[in-house]
């Protein structure tokens, strides 16, 4: 019977190189449809989002209606109101 050890390291491949890799992001661009800025270009990618027919502002609105049989006080200030009504004009005579 062998007897050893197994170890399993864990390796963040993310912090091994922290410099970008511009040539790699300029390829995801090109084969993407997409344009490639380097920080000096900053302009040009400001004047580039500008011109573009295909990005348009999206604006999402959501309404929401709310049953007035759900407002219990609603119904409970109604009651209130008609009893008052009721007493007010038997109190006077009315009735």
């Amino acid at each position: 019977m062998k007897e050893g050890t197994f170890l399993v390291k864990e390796v963040k491949l993310e912090l091994l190189n922290s410099q970008a890799n511009h040539r790699l992001l300029r390829n995801i661009a090109d084969n993407s449809g997409g344009e490639f800025f380097l920080p000096s270009e900053l302009n040009d990618l400001t004047n580039s989002i500008k011109t573009r027919d295909d990005m348009v502002t999206v604006v999402y609105q959501e309404k929401s209606f709310d049953d007035i049989i759900d407002k219990k006080w609603i119904f409970w200030l109604i009651v209130l109101l008609i009893a008052a009504e009721y007493f007010i004009r038997k109190y006077n005579g009315a009735y």
